[in-house]
């Protein structure tokens, strides 16, 4: 299989690098919200916040690689 011309094919370790970059968003996110509600002592709150800007930035983080696979460029 050929990819259009300036077009990446998209690859079992373009794959597993999505995956990776969401994996570490959530963890990052999760992370940093289990850290400060330790220090602030407002459990589960800041958790649960930081869990969601993992997973929201896991999704643009991804939207942004993934799109360059689907571009109908020529």
């Amino acid at each position: 299989m050929t990819a259009d011309r300036g077009r990446p094919e998209l690859t079992l370790y373009a794959l597993v690098g999505i995956g990776t970059l969401n994996l570490g968003s959530l963890l990052i996110g999760l992370g940093v919200g289990w850290f400060i509600d330790g220090q602030v002592g407002t459990f589960p709150v800041v958790t649960l916040v930081g869990l969601m800007v993992g997973i929201g930035a896991g999704l643009t983080l991804s939207w942004f690689q993934i799109r360059k696979y689907f571009s109908n460029t020529s």
